[in-house]
């Protein structure tokens, strides 16, 4: 039996899976109208989930935590945060939480402006946060410090006069005495959001020509030594509008774009689609 060209491209057609779309996570508790929003930290039994929360105008940015008690989340400002500007976080295998803050760090050597900081929490209180010392702050602006399991370490400095992302390892949880940390140089502005396990695998946000516009995800992977030229996410994550703060979690990529919709418009929402959409791990 023969069939017609036009047969096989209807069959072909039917057969493909529409690309899956991203959808906002958790609207009007998590992902708000009114609000910015950015997701940093999944618990692993997805109970507890860690985010940024900002006012429209970006004066005030607040550490939250939403706690899920029988399908029902809960919102609390995290203890150390709420009185000063604080924005993202990582937590550490040892359970070292780290955060961009531009509150008063008490040290000459370091501007009031952005810094990094870290915390703990002992037992139901969390330790009073301390800024992170050379060479990790520097007199200029720190941020947007990323780390995982192996203590491999990222963050973003205009310590050379443009926004850089720097590597750095440490054998110890007290980021001291520690060699010049490596700057990952490029022409463009960029951010360093999540670090694979593996340490083969960096999610940053940067300013490119390539981009669609604004802030853009790209994705870099590891080879040897060597991490190869960052690669833009599709349309189906990044817009003419802005998007940053990346994540991976069980099979899932979650980020924050300012795109309007008709949920919002004006603020950026936390999104979540199925990774393999976005990126080919092979």
């Amino acid at each position: 039996m023969k069939f017609s060209p036009l047969f096989l491209i209807v069959l072909f057609c039917c057969q493909q899976k529409e690309p899956i779309k991203s959808s906002i996570l958790e609207q009007d508790v998590i992902s708000t109208a009114e609000f910015h929003e950015s997701i940093s930290h999944i618990s692993d039994d997805a109970n507890e989930i860690y985010f940024t929360r900002s006012s429209k105008n970006f004066k005030s940015s607040t550490l939250l935590i939403a706690r899920k008690f029988d399908s029902v989340w809960e919102i609390d400002t995290l203890e150390f945060s709420g009185v000063h500007y604080d924005a993202g976080l990582s937590v550490g295998s040892d359970g070292w939480v780290y955060f961009t803050s531009k509150r008063p760090t008490g040290i000459d050597s370091f501007p009031d402006e952005w810094n990094i900081w870290r915390t703990k929490k002992n037992i139901q209180t969390w330790l009073q946060p301390e800024p992170l010392s050379q060479p990790v702050n520097s007199n200029k602006s720190d941020c947007c410090f990323v780390i995982n399991e192996n203590g491999s370490a990222y963050f973003a400095s205009n310590r050379d006069g443009s926004w850089d992302i720097f590597r750095i390892e440490s054998q110890n949880t007290t980021w001291n005495n520690l060699s010049k940390p490596v700057a990952l140089n490029s022409d463009s502005g960029e951010w360093p959001a999540y670090i694979a396990e593996n340490d083969n695998l960096l999610l940053i946000s940067s300013i490119r020509e390539s981009g669609f516009g604004g802030d853009d995800i790209y994705f870099s992977k590891r080879s040897g030594k060597t991490w190869m030229e960052p690669q833009l996410i599709d349309s189906r994550v990044n817009s003419d509008s802005y998007e940053d703060s990346p994540l991976i979690w069980n099979d899932r990529f979650y980020y924050s774009s300012w795109k309007d919709t008709e949920f919002s418009k004006g603020v950026s929402n936390i999104y979540m689609i199925e990774l393999s959409e976005v990126i080919d791990l092979e």
